[in-house]
């Protein structure tokens, strides 16, 4: 374009071009519109903007602002069934002129489907068994609503139910059998076209069951992964109720945890359980069933009590309990050990009976080497150990004698007598039955035994100890325990005469013995050629001072005394006697 001036012979410089903006519009059947146009200068004029304002005419009439682009071309997705849509461009200068485009449509059809919708949560509710759907708002803006669907037991889905308008984000299925199973659900979300979006992401249902295991004494709460929930799953919360009481927080365990063992229960306790997941950012949750157990777990026993342990022979100790007939019991051990802490040796079995009061007999004990600790063990009937009686100890008994004709007798405490020791009698045993020697208050651990008038026997004495229980047994017992044997051995003692007189004051040569084995007495004489000229074996014998019938002259003489004790110690004593006329 020029301009003339100066009488028409006068030309300016040609200025620069500008094309008008024709819009072609087209209809790609898939549900969308296809807008391109030309610029109306390439480049853009320095005065023009560099945005393009795209209108559409809906409804018939009215145009509106639909968006604005740097770009030739603009894809606008349909969201009206079927109607005919015109749509122009326009672009600004800042000359304020406007450069509008050709007005250019077609008739469109809206053929697609909502975007998926995203569940948030499926929760049951676990009074009533219900299940609440709740879900995101779709992202598409002409969805009007939404299908819920439940996955049948074939693996299709059902439709359940309807929920309208977009806004509205929850849906409750009141005939839910989420209580007996785990149930999946899925969501669609619809368009006023009828358009449906494809199934969205699965939720399942939280399911749980609790199961008694007896023998763990304890309710075991299992269930199902919670998957799909936006964040993921941060915890698990385990809610309790017991005997129709409110539910409260039991425990918290990880997202990966669907176990939980309840312990501490009250025996016959109805226990209702139901659990929550909870995501990782803590802005969601779901609930699962209700699920009930009575804790009819096994009965343990309220006491075992060993009333008696008692040293009944060297090769026999007998021990005496009483047991809960009322617990769930298989049957009893007896441990024992020498040593109060252990390691414990199993060394006998009851089976429980209706019988209270249980006996075992220790025949692999050692009583003379040493006392011994002994506990009862219960044996519940899944086989495990789950309680003990108390510790209770044998008493340990020794004896030694002394050279001054006494013999001392030592001992243990007994251990274990629910109403503790009153005291202990002492009995003591030569070559015969046993007989009472002496009482002695607790405390007393020993007794000192005078034996000179029981110089004409063999020195061979044996001592027991009883330990006598005191009055107020819880359990009304009055014990008596005894100890093992032991013995103390006097050592063999010989006297012998240094002169007699055959028919005066001292008419016998006899040596006096005591504490010794008779069986091994010899005594011989020998005169001063070392011949013998007498002999016994008898310790009533003595020498008269005669040989052959004639009396031995005045003069010395020669003895030998050979005797062992009933330890086996050997005594010899020779030596020179004086005959006296």
């Amino acid at each position: 374009m020029q301009t003339r001036s100066g009488c028409g012979v006068r030309y300016s410089v040609e200025s620069d071009s500008l094309r008008a903006i024709r819009l072609n519009v087209t209809n790609s059947g898939n549900g969308t519109a296809n807008l391109t146009w030309n610029a109306t200068h390439n480049p853009l004029i320095p005065t023009s903007y560099s945005f393009y304002n795209v209108y559409k005419e809906y409804p018939l009439g009215t145009w509106n602002l639909l968006d604005t682009t740097s770009k030739l071309f603009y894809v606008d997705s349909i969201t009206v069934c079927e109607e005919f849509i015109n749509y122009r461009i326009e672009i600004e200068d800042s000359s304020g002129c406007t450069s509008v485009s050709s007005v250019d449509g077609d008739i469109f059809k809206d053929v697609i489907a909502p975007v998926l919708t995203v569940l948030d949560t499926v929760s049951v509710d676990p009074i009533t068994g219900a299940v609440t759907v709740s879900w995101n708002i779709n992202g598409s803006g002409d969805a009007i609503g939404y299908n819920i669907y439940l996955q049948n037991i074939g693996g299709s889905y059902d439709s359940i139910g309807t929920s309208a308008p977009a806004t509205s984000l929850s849906f409750t299925n009141l005939l839910s059998n989420a209580t007996f199973a785990s149930e999946t659900y899925s969501i669609t979300a619809f368009d006023s076209c009828g358009n449906e979006s494809a199934l969205g992401v699965d939720h399942h249902t939280l399911y749980a069951t609790a199961n008694l295991d007896k023998c763990l004494g304890a309710i075991i709460v299992n269930w199902n992964d919670y998957i799909n929930m936006q964040s993921g799953v941060g915890s698990y919360e385990i809610y309790v109720s017991e005997n129709g009481g409110a539910y409260s927080l039991l425990a918290t365990v990880g997202g990966n945890e669907t176990v939980f063992a309840h312990d501490s229960l009250t025996r016959l306790s109805d226990y209702c359980y139901y659990i929550k997941a909870v995501s990782n950012d803590n802005l969601r949750s779901a609930s699962s069933n209700e699920t009930c157990e009575i804790a009819d777990i096994l009965v343990e026993p309220e006491f075992s009590y060993i009333s008696v342990a008692t040293v009944q022979n060297p090769s026999l100790i007998h021990v005496e309990a009483l047991v809960d007939t009322a617990a769930d019991i298989a049957y009893y051990k007896l441990l024992r050990s020498p040593y109060v802490n252990g390691p414990w040796d199993t060394v006998g079995y009851n089976i429980i009976t209706n019988n209270p009061l249980i006996t075992f007999d220790d025949i692999s004990a050692t009583p003379e080497e040493t006392g011994y600790y002994y506990i009862v063990e219960a044996i519940n009937v899944c086989g495990n150990p789950i309680y003990y009686s108390q510790k209770v100890r044998t008493i340990f008994a020794t004896a030694v004698a002394n050279v001054n004709y006494t013999n001392t007798v030592n001992w243990t405490d007994y251990l274990g007598f629910d109403a503790g020791v009153e005291s202990y009698n002492i009995y003591r045993n030569i070559n015969g039955p046993w007989a009472f020697l002496a009482n002695v208050p607790n405390g007393t651990n020993f007794y000192t035994d005078d034996v000179t008038n029981t110089i004409n026997l063999d020195g061979t004495f044996k001592y027991r100890v009883e330990a006598i229980e005191d009055l107020g047994n819880q359990y009304g017992f009055k014990e008596q325990s005894m100890s093992n044997e032991t013995p103390a051995i006097q050592n063999p003692v010989v006297f012998v005469p240094n002169a007699f007189t055959p028919n005066g004051f001292n008419p016998y040569f006899k040596p006096t013995v005591i504490f010794v084995d008779q069986s091994t007495y010899v005594f011989h004489i020998y005169d001063r050629w070392g011949e013998l000229i007498f002999e016994t074996n008898n310790v009533l014998d003595a020498w008269d001072g005669e040989f052959k019938g004639e009396p031995a002259p005045q003069g010395v003489y020669v003895y030998m005394i050979k005797v062992s004790g009933a330890n086996g110690k050997e005594v010899v004593k020779k030596g020179p006697v004086t005959l006296l006329r």
